[in-house]
């Protein structure tokens, strides 16, 4: 039986990439989405039936702690089963601190770390009853060099980072691992959300002088997810081109 895994944020630009590079490599597949369900959301699943790709999809409000629990009660109810969780949905609001507002630091904070560790409180239950399980948390190289205007989001994935090794140490003994990447600037994702100029600025910043490529991201992802990287665990992957050791 095929590993059934579960990706939030599956309709975003990354979310889409993963999920087709694990379609292919034969997992059955739990896609998230909300708002962004969006043309190139709909492409991914007509890729995903040409494949023969078996795959389930959820819309839930990641700000809604029971539309987390009634999403991982649906996974459960039509696989059985998760094997891996990737939290991958994650949103970004830049403000100078002292014009942050309350309502955008909150929301920040629910989406990119409470969210997650809502999505891992239910789906340990179903991992720990198999003795296996595969937890990757999509970070950001902003945890550790965060810029300007990024404190909710930097603060966000700091935490996510903390959690990660947290729960790692309670769930050593059941053969879960809990990892985090910490991105750099990639390809495809939230960089697409900056205009060109923009994006050119922040590749100068970037040791090897360019974007991320996608691939390097499903590589490590797929290697996180077998057997093999068992003794790996509260961990972070930096995977940032130079930006951050």
């Amino acid at each position: 039986m095929s590993q059934t895994v579960l990706l939030t944020g599956a309709s975003g630009g990354l979310g889409r990439l993963i999920a087709r590079a694990l379609a292919e490599k034969g997992f059955t597949l739990a896609l998230h989405y909300h708002e962004n369900k969006e043309k190139a959301f709909d492409d991914l699943l007509d890729d995903l039936k040409k494949i023969n790709a078996n795959y389930f999809t959820y819309k839930a409000d990641f700000s809604n702690e029971g539309e987390i629990v009634s999403l991982i009660d649906s996974v459960q109810r039509d696989v059985g089963k998760i094997d891996v969780v990737i939290n991958n949905a994650g949103v970004s609001h830049s403000a100078i601190s002292w014009k942050q507002k309350l309502d955008d630091w909150n929301r920040v904070i629910n989406i990119n770390l409470t969210a997650p560790f809502l999505v891992i409180r239910e789906s340990l239950p179903l991992m720990r009853k198999n003795n296996f399980g595969r937890i990757i948390n999509i970070s950001s190289v902003v945890a550790h060099k965060p810029h300007a205007g990024t404190s909710a989001y930097a603060a966000a994935k700091a935490g996510l980072e903390g959690l990660t090794r947290a729960i790692a140490i309670e769930t050593a003994k059941n053969n879960i691992t809990v990892n985090a990447i910490a991105l750099g600037f990639f390809d495809k994702g939230m960089i697409n959300q900056l205009d060109t100029k923009l994006q050119q600025e922040i590749i100068k910043t970037i040791p090897n002088e360019k974007l991320g490529n996608s691939s390097d991201l499903v590589q490590c992802i797929l290697y996180l997810c077998n057997s093999e990287s068992s003794y790996i665990t509260g961990q972070t992957i930096h995977l940032n081109g130079g930006m951050y050791f």
